[in-house]
């Protein structure tokens, strides 16, 4: 029987799914799923998102729209109440902006698998989460013995 270290080893090996470092995504588990990662693996990683009404702090489907759809309220005159913002910019904003969603915090799933590979202290100590995110990236694929793949754009070998 292969342990979920072996069976993940095999799946970054394979080349298939290619580590990211992504300090900031939110992935639904099926994306893991789909790749071949276990089930015992990712779901302890899911969570909730809840969206806290900031621009940063919340989900959002389409941040262009969303950019768009803030632009008009932000229009409206100051003091204008909720129950007053017209129907149409109401119905824009519920198209794009998500309350709360259930997924798969990227950074925490390197984490983890540094974890699995005995390499958790690589990402500790940085500032942000782009760099713990290469410095957890660098240390897994060095582990499973990759060698570092750099992804320049979406689908494009390095």
């Amino acid at each position: 029987m292969t342990s979920t270290k072996d069976r993940i080893a095999e799946i970054l090996k394979s080349g298939d799914f290619v580590l990211e470092a992504d300090g900031w995504s939110e992935l639904e588990p099926e994306y893991f799923y789909k790749a071949g990662f276990p089930k015992e693996f990712i779901d302890p990683l899911v969570t909730t998102f809840k969206s806290d009404g900031s621009w940063k702090g919340s989900l959002w489907k389409d941040e262009g729209r969303a950019l768009a759809v803030l632009a008009k309220i932000r229009a409206l005159p100051k003091g204008t109440k909720e129950e007053d913002i017209p129907d149409e910019i109401v119905k824009e904003f519920n198209e794009v902006y998500v309350a709360e969603a259930v997924g798969v915090y990227y950074l925490t799933f390197l984490r983890e698998l540094a974890k699995l590979f005995g390499v958790e202290e690589a990402g500790q100590g940085y500032i942000g989460r782009g760099f713990a995110a290469s410095a957890y990236k660098e240390a897994i694929e060095a582990k499973v013995g990759l060698q570092t793949r750099t992804k320049v754009g979406p689908d494009i070998p390095a």
